[in-house]
């Protein structure tokens, strides 16, 4: 019966939320289509600002769910090293989002980021269940992860963020408007530079969209960039439309000074928060196990094609392409599994690369398997080996690859 009740509540209809801040025309001026020129400009006045920089960056921080915490890590570990870049511009979408104010605004705001993926409470931000589903749209409710951006985004913080628009630097958060089935790419320096109490509950409003995953979240409310009367826009988490933005409508690209010209350098920095190389493992028959195993399939496929397609396009427009991803082959989690022990293991992997000289790859090093030396001699051995067999008793003495384990590895494997 209890199933009945959720099932009919599922196929039923739910009211369209109002937003929580009111609607206008002035909205339209805080945000763009992605792939379409913001409205205000994108890029520091180069020319006019004091100290002219000849280094022009931006950084695109990825979705990933818990696996933000190796995002974390990493910003920390190049402010530790001493090799942070400037910044001009920082873009997040879902978990990238909600790291994105904090890596704006630079060293600082390191401690925040990670208490926010590795300190306590992180295992409590997932709240409801299937009876959530009787009066939502959505599986868990927002109420935690609120409370969380009410602790951490404040006024003081949104000053900090409107100071860094006057000096031209932008801070650019996406979310998927799901009635336009387009992605929309919010202005947040412009929100704050603001200052109203509506402009910080719009700021944190805009956050909790871009981490709504739809079905497992409610979807969040919007004002329309239109009339008043114009119903609001549901938005939700920017991921499924793509896993990271970093369109070249972000640089310089007017003026005597632009990039691949003059005396400008140009280079894009991502984050990658997901895996990208394919991990063989033997599929449990099992409805959540092929929904888990496909769902991770895909957001590899597509990953791959857009860092493909950015490091051709920023190579094309002379753009430097820098990028960063988790190396380590932890256990998969899904996107909601908040598991404080494993998020405190990503932690520390991104920490380490970010000290390490070596972790900005190119595209051919990103999606190049990382394999140790005694991992790829065997392999060799068995391909030099077969380019000139002697005999049937040569090839059995030739090692042989490791064997794929089926065994899942586990939290103590880690630990270990």
């Amino acid at each position: 019966m209890l199933l009945a009740v959720l099932l009919l509540g599922g196929c039923g209809g739910f009211e369209r939320p109002a937003p929580s801040v009111p609607g206008g025309a002035e909205t339209e001026t805080l945000r763009f289509w992605a792939g379409e020129a913001p409205a205000s400009a994108p890029a520091r006045t180069l020319l006019t600002r004091p100290g002219y920089a000849q280094h022009y960056s931006v950084l695109a921080l990825s979705g990933g769910g818990p696996d933000g915490a190796y995002g974390a890590g990493l910003v920390a570990g190049l402010s530790a090293a001493g090799r942070r870049p400037d910044f001009d511009v920082v873009t997040g979408v879902s978990t990238g989002a909600l790291m994105a104010p904090f890596v704006f605004l630079g060293t600082a705001h390191d401690a925040v980021l990670r208490e926010l993926y590795t300190g306590p409470g992180v295992e409590t931000l997932l709240e409801g269940g299937l009876l959530s589903l009787l009066d939502q749209p959505g599986l868990y409710r927002h109420r935690a992860i609120r409370a969380r951006l009410e602790q951490h985004i404040t006024p003081e913080l949104l000053a900090a963020i409107a100071a860094e628009h006057q000096r031209g630097r932008r801070l650019y958060v996406a979310t998927g408007n799901f009635d336009a089935q387009r992605m929309v790419v919010w202005d947040m320096g412009a929100i704050a530079a603001r200052g109203t109490v509506q402009d910080l509950i719009l700021f944190r409003e805009v956050l909790a969209a871009a981490m709504s995953i739809p079905v497992l979240f409610p979807l969040v409310a919007l004002p329309a960039a239109a009339e008043p009367s114009t119903f609001p826009e549901l938005h939700g988490d920017a991921g499924l439309f793509a896993g990271f933005y970093a369109g070249l409508e972000l640089f310089p690209a007017r003026g005597s000074e632009h990039c691949g010209r003059g005396r400008l350098k140009c280079s894009l920095y991502v984050i990658i928060h997901n895996k990208l190389l394919p991990e063989p493992e033997r599929l449990i028959l099992r409805v959540d196990a092929i929904g888990a195993r496909a769902l991770q399939s895909m957001v590899k496929a597509n990953l791959n094609h857009a860092l493909q397609a950015a490091s051709l396009a920023t190579r094309n427009a002379g753009i430097g392409f820098h990028a960063a991803r988790l190396r380590t082959n932890f256990p998969d989690v899904l996107p909601v599994q908040f598991d404080r022990a494993y998020m405190q293991r990503i932690y520390e992997e991104g920490f380490a690369h970010g000290r390490d000289p070596a972790v900005w790859r190119d595209i051919d090093g990103l999606l190049r398997p990382d394999l140790s030396a005694a991992q790829q001699r065997p392999w060799l051995q068995i391909a030099h080996a077969m380019t000139k067999p002697r005999s049937l008793s040569d090839l059995a003495r030739v090692p042989q690859p490791p064997r794929i384990s089926t065994r899942k590895t586990t939290y103590a494997d880690i630990a270990h």
